[in-house]
This record gives structure tokens, C-alpha cells and sequence, in this order.
């Protein structure tokens, strides 16, 4: 096996994913199930947050 090709612990690869994840269900859950403005403004941002970082590694990835 090439030393390139060494397995990484699962941790750090899942985490951001797993954040994501947590930000669009509570966004979800917050849209659907809150009342007023803070509950708005929570979901808007937890739900635009995965779209930002995935704009963001579109325009900005790596070669």
C-alpha cells in the first residue's frame, strides 16, 4: 500500500458533513415548527449555511 493512500480516522472526515446535517434539521424543524422572527431568522441561517459552504468549495476547490 502507498503511504498516499493511508487511511484517515473517521472522525475528522465526518465531522463538517455531520454539522451540516445537524444545521439543516434543526433549520428544517425550526421553519416548520417556529413561530416569529427569531425562529425565522434561525432557520434561514441554518438552512443557507450548507448552500454557502457549498458554493463556496464550487468556486474555491482545490486543483
Amino acid at each position: 500500500m502507498n503511504a498516499s493512500h493511508e487511511s484517515k480516522p473517521a472522525r475528522p472526515i465526518w465531522r463538517i458533513p455531520l454539522v451540516l446535517a445537524f444545521l439543516t434539521c434543526t433549520g428544517l424543524l425550526a421553519a416548520l415548527l417556529g413561530n416569529g422572527l427569531g425562529w425565522r431568522g434561525y432557520a434561514w441561517a441554518c438552512l443557507a449555511t450548507p448552500i454557502v459552504v457549498m458554493i463556496r468549495y464550487a468556486c474555491f476547490a482545490r486543483e
